[in-house]
This record gives structure tokens, sequence and C-alpha cells, in this order.
């Protein structure tokens, strides 16, 4: 009993830290005012002569800093299907000290909505003036927090294929990696890579020599990429039997 309640506590583990691993933060502004009607009433007492004036009433509005709000919430859509994403409700209007989020000299909110699960597709933040989020919205704000989709590069030196456990270097995007050899002339390398969105992108390779015979890249098959996850993936070598001196150059592409 106490083995099936450890590994379910280990499940939750994962789980949370899946989520916040991929959590992103964004930071909206926006004003919050009141529109006031107000009238001018013109005075139509008797002139000396007796005439009596009739000045029209003049009607007017004012828009003013709303001092009047206490609370606020913010829920965010997906604009592509307008379904609920995230919540981040009940927030306390605060004026002044350290926790200070609305400025009542220029109407301005900041807040940060903590947590957002990633994605990359394009959400609005809904802003409610009540702690539940409930009715219609004050106001709403478009926003992405995809990360750049531009690709990046760099590049690992793994030496001979079939050979060697040892990394001899890495840079860019790869921020390091291992080698195993299942066979006499294969190679698994695993590249750890900066953290990405997701595991849908595209590996680039190319093999550079680094040795100086002319048959250092002889008999290279073309290489697999596999186990492809947000932090790595995996290359799969093979060889005719040369031994080489290799290096890859590597450039990961996000789907767009």
């Amino acid at each position: 009993m106490k083995t099936k309640y450890g590994i379910i506590l280990l499940l939750s583990c994962i789980v949370l830290f899946s989520y916040n691993a991929f959590a992103v933060d964004y930071t909206l502004k926006t004003t919050i005012t009141r529109t006031e009607n107000r009238s001018i009433v013109p005075d139509n007492s008797p002139n000396c002569d007796g005439s009596t004036p009739t000045l029209p009433t003049v009607n007017y509005s004012v828009t003013l800093i709303d001092s009047t709000v206490t609370v606020f919430s913010v829920k965010v859509f997906k604009k592509s299907d307008n379904s609920l994403w995230y919540d981040d409700l009940n927030h306390t209007i605060v004026t002044s000290g350290g926790g200070q989020n609305y400025d009542l000299a220029t109407g301005e909110l900041t807040h940060t909505i903590t947590g957002i699960p990633a994605t990359k597709e394009i959400l609005i933040a809904r802003i409610y003036l009540n702690a539940g989020g409930t009715g219609s919205p004050y106001k709403e704000q478009e926003f992405s927090i995809a990360k750049n989709s531009r690709p990046s590069g760099g590049f690992i030196t793994i030496g001979d294929i079939g050979s060697g456990t040892t990394i001899g270097g890495f840079g860019g995007v790869a921020t390091g990696g291992s080698k195993t050899n299942p066979g006499g002339n294969s190679s698994i390398i695993t590249v750890n890579i900066e953290t990405q969105e997701d595991a849908n992108y595209v590996v680039m390779l190319n093999a550079v020599s680094l040795g100086t015979l002319d048959w250092d890249n002889d008999f290279l098959f073309h290489p697999v990429v596999v186990n492809k996850t947000t932090t790595s993936f995996d290359i799969y070598l093979e060889d005719g039997g040369a031994t080489e001196n290799l290096r890859f150059d590597i450039i990961i592409q996000p789907y767009q």
C-alpha cells in the first residue's frame, strides 16, 4: 500500500512540475475609467425688463479616473475558438505602497498574469471589475506568449562513430550531450538543447569533418533524429567502418 501511494505521489509531482515548467507570465496594462453625464442648467430667471430668457440646458459627459473600483479579475481565452484558456480571478486594487497596481493619477492598471499554460495561439485577456470574472468584460486585450519561432543554431562534437563516449564540445542551442555505441559501427548521440515550447520542431544537421584524412567522413549513412522532447533529441548514426572525427552543426526550427 505504501508503494502504491508513493507512486501516486511521484506521478502527481511530475504532473505539477511539467505544468510549471511550461507556464508563462504576461504583464498587461490598461486604464480604468468611468463616464459621468453632467448638465449645465442656465439661469432663466426674468431679466430686468421683465422678459424671460430661454437658454437651453447643455448636456455633456466627462471621463473620470475610476477611484471606486476595489477588485478585478482576468480571464484568458483562445482567439481561435473563444474557449477559456486560463482564469486569474479576484485581485485587489492597490493604489499605494510596494504592491501598487493602480495609479490614481493616470488611471493605469498594471497586472501580471502568472502561470499561463504555454501555447502558440493568439490569446485574449478579458478584464472584469468584480471578483468572479462574471458578466460582461470591462475591456479586452489581445496578446501572444509564443516564443520566437526563428531558427536557432549550435553544434556538438562527437568524434568517431562506434567508439568513444566523450562529447568533445558543444555550443549555441546545444547545451550538452552524451554518447553511447550500441554497435561497432553505430552511435546514439543525445543532444541537450535550450528548452523549446514543445517538441514540434525540425532538426537540421550538417556533418563537419575535423579530421585530416581524405576519407574521414567516408561511408557515413544519413543520420536519423529520434526521441524529440522540449529539452533534447537523439541522433542515430551509422558508418561503413571508417574512423571519423566529426562535428555536427545543428539548426532547430520550430513549426509555425
